[in-house]
């Protein structure tokens, strides 16, 4: 064997050893990451051989820390994205179905709006012309006259009515108005017994008027109402003209 294979085969050797040192450390380093104890004269002679520090192998360590953390990220990872990817494509599937239903709905209802519109401008043409063939003009003459007759009963009656109410809301005011009107005064004691007279002589007289005007309300929403009836009563004949 010359020289140079000698030292080649010395060198071959180192290798090895350096290998198996740095491997035998690599191992102790994970089990220490793991909370696991490693042999201790094992682990010294892999330092020497390899000419690792304990700074060296306390950083061999945290590699192997970081690494057990990043494979348990892993592991932990690819069901999720299997389970994700399951579910996603579920959650796609019952989207795509939603929407489905949805434009099928729209449709129908879209379908159904046009019908009802339709409906709705038959149902006013309708009424419309109940209206026209009640209108006097619309009437032969005889007819033309009773209607006529009746719309005018009709509206007489309505305008006694409103008239009615707005005097007794009037009269239920003042009496309102002039009972406060009193008692503030009477409370504050600063103005003429006269005037607290005047102001309750107004509310009792108001209160006698609204009751008249409620009396009188009553018969006139009594006459409105035989009016109205006899206007449709008219009306319906004029139908059958």
């Amino acid at each position: 064997m010359t020289d140079v294979q000698l030292l080649e085969l010395l060198r071959s050797r180192a290798n090895r050893r350096t290998e198996t040192a740095t491997e035998t450390l690599w191992a102790a380093a994970k089990r220490a990451a793991a909370g696991e104890r490693a042999d201790d004269g094992v682990v010294d002679a892999a330092m020497s051989e390899a000419g690792v520090t304990l700074d060296d192998f306390a950083a061999l360590v945290d590699v192997a820390r970081k690494r057990a953390t990043l494979f348990a990220a892993l592991d932990r990872g690819m069901p999720a994205r299997t389970k994700h990817d399951k579910l996603a494509a579920t959650a796609a599937a019952e989207r795509e179905a939603f929407e489905h239903a949805r434009r099928q709905w729209l449709e129908r209802a879209a379908t159904l709006n046009a019908e009802l519109d339709a409906l709705d401008r038959m149902a006013r043409a309708g009424d419309d012309a109940r209206v026209a063939l009640c209108d006097p003009k619309n009437l032969p003459p005889a007819m033309a006259a009773r209607i006529q007759a009746a719309l005018d009963v009709q509206q007489a009656a309505a305008g006694v009515v409103a008239a009615l109410r707005r005097d007794l809301a009037e009269q239920r005011e003042i009496e309102k108005r002039r009972t406060w009107m009193a008692e503030q005064k009477r409370t504050a004691g600063k103005h003429h017994p006269l005037d607290v007279d005047d102001d309750e002589r107004m509310a009792k007289r108001a209160a006698k008027r609204a009751v008249e005007l409620e009396a009188q309300l009553r018969e006139a929403e009594s006459a409105e109402r035989e009016a109205e009836e006899q206007l449709t009563k008219c009306r319906a004949a004029a139908l059958k003209t």
